[in-house]
């Protein structure tokens, strides 16, 4: 991703890796890109909730929730059906805006998987 923007000049975005959102302040955010990740945390509740906090009104969070129960099951989602998964950030307050089952990028391959796209209304 950084090397995208960078190569493309683009000025608009800002790549934040953290181990910790908690230092960002509050509706903070317009677009949070979440791919391929949540399948390694174990409070995927209090990471969403705290994605809900530093997310500004009508801000979305994409999420690509890959290894699921039904794509290739791994780690802390392989239980999860999507649904689940969907509900699960629901619950922190985000409302299920789009979603779309594409043909994606996982590492280094084609892969199709959902990219779910939440909004904080």
């Amino acid at each position: 991703m950084t090397q995208i923007i960078e190569e493309n000049n683009i000025k608009n975005i800002e790549v934040i890796k953290e181990e910790s959102i908690s230092s960002l302040e509050n509706n903070s955010l317009d677009f949070i890109l979440c791919y391929d990740v949540v399948h390694y945390l174990k409070d995927r509740k209090i990471i969403y909730h705290e994605l809900h906090r530093v997310l500004r009104p009508r801000g979305i969070f994409s999420l690509y929730p890959k290894h699921h129960k039904n794509d290739y099951p791994l780690m802390e989602l392989a239980h999860m059906k999507l649904e689940d998964v969907i509900k699960e950030v629901e619950e922190a307050g985000f409302s299920l805006h789009d979603k779309f089952f594409k043909r994606l990028i996982h590492d280094n391959s084609y892969n199709d998987g959902y990219i779910l796209n939440f909004g904080k209304d």
